[in-house]
């Protein structure tokens, strides 16, 4: 505590110019309340969302009436199946039936010089990619092996719980992840490979996983386990559609997310440049006064 007090911090000599200070830094600390508040505002709003479109519960207009024979116009109703309640017009498939698991992977006669992008575990985090490292073959880990091309989804099956997926939406050249991952590829004109992306987020497929793990000292699932799970699907279109809303409601919380960060950094840079009076802030000397009195 001795040691603080003999400390020397540069003091504006008035009150007036403390006041300017201390309040434009104010501002800014308020701005970062309420965009945290928004951001987990839209969180909860995408969550509740996404559990209700991705089972059906709640259905978007356009697919949400039957469209011909006696029912026309009346509300589509539900039906049993080992997942719950669905939709009378979904189907239950088993993501291996709909989609190809690990379709291509770098064999041992690959060219040494080969050069690639790779994606670990580490640099994925809940559907944001964090980077690659740039590898030939002949150096690369003994993980670096699953094929990745635009579309598919990468499902983390170390760990699965830390939810490290990846929907890999941009054109890719030469990008191999790692083992860890499973690599899911819509192989038909039937699947939406995000629609299966955002299912990876929801109880319908985490719960599968949760019972998978549960009781073993090492959660990993393999790429059989991948293929077994089970989610509820809906025709093409109502796939698409669904997947495009979610992924619209994950763009906006990036760039919330983004805008954070950046005010962050200004907050930091605005801290050294006014507490250590290298910017000066035009200020009311009155103003001072008042706060004194």
């Amino acid at each position: 505590g001795q040691k603080l007090k003999t400390y020397p911090i540069p003091l504006p000599p008035t009150l007036g110019e403390q006041v300017a200070i201390a309040d434009a830094l104010q501002d800014v600390d308020s701005l970062l309340v309420e965009l945290e508040k928004l951001i987990a505002k839209k969180q909860a709003i995408k969550t509740a969302s996404m559990q209700q479109l991705l089972t059906g519960k709640k259905r978007l207009p356009e697919f949400a009436l039957h469209t011909d024979g006696e029912k026309k116009g009346q509300p589509k109703g539900m039906k049993p199946s080992e997942l719950g309640g669905i939709p009378e017009d979904w189907d239950v498939k088993a993501i291996g039936d709909i989609s190809n698991v690990d379709p291509e992977n770098l064999g041992s006669s690959t060219a040494k010089e080969y050069e690639f992008e790779y994606i670990s575990l580490e640099q994925v985090d809940t559907g944001k990619l964090l980077g690659t490292t740039h590898y030939k073959f002949e150096n690369a880990p003994s993980r670096a092996r699953r094929v990745v091309k635009q579309g598919d989804v990468l499902l983390s099956t170390v760990r699965p719980n830390l939810k490290s997926h990846l929907f890999v939406g941009n054109e890719v050249r030469d990008l191999i992840c790692s083992t860890g991952f499973s690599v899911v590829r819509s192989g038909n004109r039937e699947l939406d490979s995000e629609f299966i992306y955002h299912h990876l987020f929801c109880h319908v497929i985490n719960n599968q996983i949760e019972m998978l793990i549960s009781g073993s000292n090492y959660p990993a699932i393999n790429s059989n386990d991948v293929r077994a799970l089970k989610v509820a699907v809906p025709c093409i279109k109502e796939q698409t559609a669904i997947a495009t809303i979610l992924s619209d409601m994950d763009r906006e919380i990036q760039s919330l997310e983004q805008r954070l960060a950046k005010t962050r950094q200004i907050k930091q840079g605005m801290m050294q440049e006014l507490l250590t009076g290298r910017t000066r802030l035009p200020f009311d000397e009155e103003q001072g006064e008042q706060h004194a009195n």
